[in-house]
């Protein structure tokens, strides 16, 4: 007996769908039976004859629901790239960073540039939003056996995908922390884009994170908490969207005791919604420390020049001009 769902005759997609299509619909898309919830949407308009076939599938094709499901399967089977120093396993859906390391086999290569110059075999490199793990590996590869990375993500989908990178290039010199980096011990809610890996964790409501954000609850340390204080820090990178300056205050101990160079990203709207803080207050907080800051150009790094921070300003209001949103510096200690 041939299946339902094996058949030949032409499926009416403009026909009226039934309950018992509505349970097929929740079994193939979700792997489950409806609930009473369930039922309390799709009943009424089923049972008034206005649900049709090609409205049940559009449901679901387009429910949150699949959605997260779909994502779920994706960080399940990553994809594994292999790029000249390292192999790495990505996220293929994810359209700012998994996507890009895919097609390009690089990722920000200005700042690839730049750890490439400060980090030498034996140095400890901290890696705070790891995110995938790209800038993890390749600072592994970086300080080679001698030398400690630590990955502080907290995400538990990218810490999957790091832990995958990490077994598969069989790296001795990573520890990852699940945690966030921030001003002192906390939970708080990140903030995730459908399909995205990085996400944002707004200090209040705000009406720039999208309604449909995936909200995951993750543990905030002090970053001085988190590595204690027997680890001689050679470089700090930063890229936690606008919670920087959160983090740069809880890691005052290590800036005082290592004085590391620290990599990090400058996004006055991400600043906005996490910090409720400018782009000018955190670059004077910076300065406050003894560091001088520098926009993250090959040219400027190489040849050690000091950006002033009128000159940053006047590049973030260009970059916004350009529609873009943020700008790569790096902090070195005088």
């Amino acid at each position: 007996m041939r299946a339902p769902w094996r058949r030949r005759v032409p499926i009416d997609s403009g026909a009226a769908a039934s309950r018992e299509d509505v349970e097929y619909a929740y079994r193939l898309f979700l792997n489950r039976a409806p609930t009473e919830a369930d039922w309390a949407v799709w009943g009424p308009p089923v049972d008034r004859g206005e649900l049709t076939l090609r409205g049940l599938t559009d449901g679901f094709l387009l429910a949150d629901e699949t959605e997260r499901r779909r994502r779920e399967a994706s960080v399940r089977s990553p994809q594994r790239i292999a790029l000249a120093e390292f192999a790495i396993f990505v996220n293929r859906e994810d359209p700012s960073i998994g996507s890009v390391i895919a097609r390009e086999h690089a990722y920000e290569p200005h700042v690839a540039a730049a750890l490439r110059r400060w980090l030498r075999p034996g140095d400890t490199f901290v890696d705070v939003g790891a995110n995938v793990g790209y800038f993890t590996m390749l600072g592994a590869v970086l300080v080679g056996p001698r030398g400690r990375v630590v990955a502080v993500e907290p995400r538990r989908e990218n810490c999957a995908l790091i832990e995958r990178s990490v077994a598969e290039n069989r790296l001795e010199n990573v520890e990852l922390l699940r945690a966030a980096a921030g001003a002192c011990r906390s939970t708080e809610i990140l903030h995730v884009l459908p399909g995205a890996t990085n996400g944002i964790i707004p200090s209040a409501p705000d009406p720039t994170v999208p309604e449909n954000a995936e909200r995951e609850s993750v543990d905030v340390f002090p970053l001085d908490e988190l590595l204690g204080d027997s680890i001689g820090v050679r470089a700090i990178k930063m890229d936690i969207e606008g919670f920087e300056p959160q983090a740069w205050a809880g890691m005052q101990a290590t800036l005082s005791r290592d004085r590391p160079t620290v990599f990090c990203e400058l996004s006055p709207i991400a600043l906005r919604v996490a910090s409720r803080t400018t782009a000018e207050a955190f670059l004077a907080e910076i300065e406050a420390c003894g560091y001088e800051v520098r926009v993250l150009r090959r040219a400027d790094v190489e040849a050690g020049t000091v950006t002033p921070r009128d000159e940053i300003l006047k590049a973030l209001r260009v970059l916004g001009e350009q529609g873009l949103t943020h700008l790569d510096i790096v902090a070195v200690a005088k």
